[in-house]
């Protein structure tokens, strides 16, 4: 056991106990992580090599098995289901996603009228290939998948798949560390995504992830794409269960292993799936070409609209809120937890025996610090990092009331770094205010307020903010850049406990050197601002005012609450107004920033319009949700390709319906793709 040794922590830092199995600063343990991608001390190879072995015979296992417990004999259609639709990609256990996949491609074809049995030359193809023997029991013939090639094929894009879902999943894993991540995981897929959000550091103690929100739903879509399944939405659909399973006894006998399903457990599990297809039969889908009026008198849930001459289409939307089951919810959050540990024991078994001399190091501490860039756990996890801040400042940015958004879009993207004494969020709207009072526009561009802000603004105030807060990390506590890494990540970049153990000296000088390093145009400036709030008082009455404590939706910050910002901002700083000098440029360069500025007043202008048009489509498609009006575009992205081009845009979006109970202010964030023509004025 031997402590980190790269740096001296500094005089009055906070205190530290960097050890092998953990990181101690200011009494708060960053937990101990088992990691399966920083590698640096010997036996690196031997470690990978184990880790990265292919899963095609544990895949060719996992078919055997689920082909043993099907009823094949008695329902011998079931085998051609397995082999066009049963791949092992799904939310539970690989043997129950290869049946659950089968028995809903086989209620697919039932629902949509298709024949029992399977053609008869699809019958003779399959007894050439020797197909799995079809005893009474449904029993396969050992190793009998193994041999034909139309099984190995399945095999191969199921793996395929679970890469696929992965890397979808955590969208910066290589495909090693995905391949990793699926061994130590068994091929179970809802382990994976436990065991990738246990590498990330994440909260302790936080509830098991979602696998049932859009991102789950996207990955599957992804890997069944790639795995080449017959119907890629089946799979998501399945997964998210849009209905109510009432009885589970017929899904939950899949899951107990080694169980022989009879023709009744099938029939069971087919008459609930069935709910499913009909539930998201296209004879169902409604669309509105213009918003429906809402029936006051009645319920606000009921609609009118016409539909065409002399029809009129009476519509009503009921919500239920009842308990809904999922697949997901077979396995319990008890058994979940219990997967992941036997994973990571696993795992430290396999590190062990790989490597007995190093395995119980800490390998970031055996890694020099210029090695850094090298890692591709750190890499991957500042990537995450940039993901967390982006969401910081779309937070950020739907906190402010509409006039105060526009005043300070200049000061965010410029010097509104998320690093300070507060939460990363507050801290963005802190930092902005400052450098907006102290160092304001030229009244030559006050008087025209921007609503859009360019992705690659957005990113290059992201990764500043991230040296910055990596770099006040380490010369605040001496640690390596290893530990700013995982310890931003464990605590959600929030440095408010590492400033606190810290003197008023070792902070200034952590927010000069973060300031330097995320390349702020007045970082000392900044720093003495932030240091001169040194205290409980101040920044408990910052607190106050720009968090949302009750986690209240759609909250934006009071009038009120940015006042007492605004004095704050004016009366802790000894700086005096700047003067403001017009810049000096040549006639072409005047010519060349009046011709920039017309251009993105025109495509502002052009933008604003196709998006106003795009959310008043949105409203007619959705009555049931309240009017959105744009508010600001906080991400644009332009795609040229050879005779079209496209724009990607996330915008933020202000409720404003008299039939809705939510306030003008609350706002949605939007994805759009825009399409057109190379030659259009887009």
């Amino acid at each position: 056991m031997g402590e980190l040794t790269e740096k001296s922590p500094p005089e009055d830092s906070p205190t530290i106990n960097s050890s092998l199995a953990s990181l101690t600063i200011g009494g708060h343990n960053l937990p101990k992580k088992l990691q399966l991608s920083c590698f640096h001390a010997a036996g690196t190879e031997s470690i990978r090599a184990e880790f990265g072995k292919s899963m095609e015979r544990d895949i060719v296992a996992f078919y055997d098995e689920a082909i043993r417990r099907l009823p094949v004999a008695d329902m011998p259609e079931l085998v051609d289901c397995v082999l066009t639709g049963g791949h092992c990609i799904g939310l539970l256990d690989p043997v129950s996603n290869i049946i659950f996949n089968a028995l809903n491609l086989r209620c697919r074809r039932m629902c949509s009228g298709h024949s029992a049995q399977p053609r008869s030359g699809r019958m003779k193809r399959e007894r050439k290939k020797k197909m799995p023997s079809q005893s009474s029991k449904g029993a396969a013939g050992k190793g009998e998948v193994a041999k034909s090639f139309r099984w190995f094929t399945l095999v191969f894009r199921s793996y395929s798949g679970l890469i696929a879902f992965v890397q979808t999943y955590f969208r910066y894993l290589s495909a090693g560390q995905a391949m990793r991540y699926l061994r130590v995981a068994g091929a179970d897929l809802a382990v994976a995504v436990q065991l990738g959000e246990h590498q990330h550091f994440g909260l302790e103690g936080r509830q098991t992830p979602d696998l049932c929100c859009g991102r789950t739903q996207y990955a599957l879509k992804a890997a069944a794409a790639k795995a080449e399944h017959p119907e890629p939405n089946d799979l998501a659909l399945l997964a998210k269960s849009l209905v109510t399973f009432k009885d589970q006894k017929p899904l939950a006998a899949v899951l107990q292993k080694g169980r022989l399903l009879s023709v009744e457990d099938v029939n069971g599990i087919l008459g609930s799936l069935q709910r499913l297809h009909y539930a998201a039969s296209p004879a169902v889908q409604v669309s509105f070409t213009r918003r429906p009026h809402p029936d006051f008198h009645q319920q606000p849930s009921k609609f009118s609209c016409v539909v065409g001459e002399n029809y009129i289409a009476d519509v009503a939307i009921t919500r239920y809120d009842g308990p809904i089951s999922s697949i997901c919810d077979l396995r319990t959050p008890d058994e979940m937890k219990q997967l992941l540990f036997d994973c990571l024991d696993f795992a430290n078994t396999t590190i062990g025996n790989c490597c007995p001399s190093s395995h119980t190091a800490r390998n970031p501490a055996t890694a020099p610090p210029s090695d850094t860039t090298k890692c591709e756990h750190i890499s991957y996890l500042k990537k995450c990092l940039l993901d967390a801040i982006h969401a910081f400042y779309i937070e950020a940015l739907s906190l402010l009331p509409h006039k105060s958004l526009h005043k300070h879009l200049r000061g965010i993207l410029v010097a509104g770094h998320c690093y300070g004494p507060l939460d990363p969020v507050s801290n963005i709207i802190l930092n902005a205010f400052w450098y907006d009072a102290h160092f304001p526009l030229l009244e030559m561009d006050a008087e025209f307020e921007p609503d859009i802000i360019d992705s690659k603004s957005m990113l290059r105030v992201e990764v500043r903010s991230l040296n910055g807060l990596v770099a006040m990390f380490c010369t605040a506590t001496g640690l390596s850049e290893h530990d700013a890494v995982e310890y931003l990540c464990h605590k959600q970049c929030d440095l408010s406990v590492v400033l606190q153990m810290t003197s008023k000296e070792i902070c200034f000088k952590a927010y000069d050197h973060a300031g330097q390093a995320g390349k702020h145009p007045k970082h000392s400036d900044l720093a003495s601002f932030l240091v001169s709030m040194y205290g409980a008082d101040v920044q408990g009455l910052l607190r106050a005012s720009l968090t949302n404590d009750e986690k209240t939706k759609g909250y934006v910050i009071s009038d009120a609450s940015l006042e007492l910002v605004y004095k704050v901002v004016g009366g802790q700083s000894s700086l005096t107004a700047p003067s403001v000098d017009r810049p000096r440029l040549s006639p072409m360069g005047w010519k060349m920033l009046a011709s920039r500025k017309c251009d993105f007043v025109q495509k502002q202008g052009l933008l604003r319009k196709i998006l106003e048009k795009l959310l008043l489509d949105y409203s007619n498609q959705h009555p049931w949700e309240p009017m959105h009006r744009l508010d600001v575009i906080c991400g644009v992205k332009e795609r040229n390709y050879e005779h079209s081009k496209c724009y990607h845009l996330n915008f933020l979006a202000y409720c404003d319906d008299a039939s809705s109970n939510a306030t003008s202010t609350t706002r949605v964030l939007f994805f759009a793709e825009v399409w057109g023509a190379k030659d259009q004025a887009i």
